[in-house]
């Protein structure tokens, strides 16, 4: 071969590794990060009622293993490095492909000959690839910096390698070819989820214009902390309603979305509460009661329940009452009503299991 060639094939590479580099980090760091903080975040208590209201066969099946090895394997198989390897091997080849396109139409237009009869492609298609694998490569930097790079990223990226170039070409056509070539390459580096959620919004807006008493506001935004961006990122996961987030699984949601376990826990505590007092949770905000796990807290102190000396706890109760009292009167509803519905909040398993993951008081351990 002469050094045309290997320079062609050592440049399809360099990209290649480029394009990987971040996977091989988050892979080596970010996924064990992670998933020590989740692990951690587990101790057998909360395994318990972790495995019962989420997976009580696989408890059942797993008989003879600890519930810490059990979560373990539970996590290895859902979320282990393995489920890397297919979107990985996907991503290689389409990267491979497209690299050694593009270095042959370059090297072509620069009066070489062609590498092994591979096919060259015009300028517009070479400018929408190349912003198309200048996102994909931004894009991994961004996750991994953040620690949330699933596997299905993977995917996501061989999906803007794919379609980069055919996007490329319906929005340059638009324009004459000088300015078309840079039309090209900015729709290519053009975020993915963004071009989505444009085309949703266009097809919003036009029913909007159809039915203009329609609201376009997701339902999970109503709850404190969750704007449009953060409930497009749940409903990528299948979340899209109140009642979902509020019985969905924390880990599965915490490695789907990316956000952290302590801000996926809070989402699905307030979930759990706004399912019985809706709008009116604006007033049990004002009192410490943004969610199901504060509202937990305060029927255990109702209750003298807590771990606290005697005294503390006679005047938490008295607390307690005050407030059930006061929200009772600003609600215009009997306190036992109000204490009613708090006591079916806390004792849902949901609830509970949330509230012993929030648990700070545990010498937690955290698994290698």
């Amino acid at each position: 071969m002469d050094a045309i060639v290997y320079f062609a094939l050592a440049f399809s590479f360099l990209q290649v590794m480029v394009l990987f580099s971040p996977v091989f980090v988050h892979l080596t760091n970010g996924w064990s990060a992670r998933r020590r903080e989740i692990l951690g975040s587990f101790p057998e208590e909360v395994l318990k009622q972790y495995f019962a209201t989420f997976f009580p066969l696989l408890a059942k099946e797993k008989e003879k293993q600890t519930l810490e090895e059990a979560f373990r394997d539970h996590y290895t198989n859902c979320y282990g490095r393995g489920r890397y390897l297919v979107p990985g091997l996907l991503l290689g080849c389409v990267s491979l492909l497209t690299g050694l396109v593009v270095t042959n139409t370059v090297l072509v237009a620069l009066g070489e000959s062609a590498v092994w009869g591979i096919p060259t492609i015009p300028t517009v298609a070479l400018s929408a690839l190349a912003g198309g694998y200048m996102w994909v490569v931004y894009d991994f930097l961004s996750r991994v910096r953040r620690r949330d790079l699933a596997s299905s990223d993977l995917l996501w990226g061989c999906f803007r390698l794919l379609i980069c170039i055919p996007v490329g070409y319906a929005c340059a056509h638009i324009f004459q070819e000088p300015a078309g070539y840079a039309v090209a390459l900015m729709t290519g580096a053009f975020p993915t989820n963004r071009l989505i959620v444009l085309l949703r919004s266009f097809l919003e807006a036009k029913q909007q214009a159809n039915n203009p008493n329609k609201d376009s506001t997701m339902e999970v935004e109503v709850l404190q902390g969750i704007g449009r961006s953060e409930a497009e990122r749940y409903a990528e996961q299948g979340i899209s309603t109140v009642l979902q987030l509020a019985y969905a699984d924390p880990v599965e949601l915490t490695i789907g979305t990316g956000y952290s376990f302590s801000y996926v826990v809070d989402c699905c505590s307030q979930a759990l509460a706004w399912l019985t007092f809706a709008q009116d949770m604006k007033t049990l905000r004002k009192y410490g009661l943004p969610g199901a796990q504060e509202i937990r807290r305060l029927v255990l102190e109702l209750d003298e329940e807590t771990e606290e000396p005697p005294k503390v706890m006679a005047h938490n109760k008295t607390m307690a009452e005050k407030v059930l009292t006061v929200i009772g009167t600003e609600l215009q509803m009997d306190p036992s009503a109000v204490e009613r519905k708090f006591r079916d909040i806390a004792w849902n398993p949901n609830t509970v299991l949330l509230d012993e993951i929030w648990q700070p008081d545990w010498n937690r351990s955290v698994p290698a």
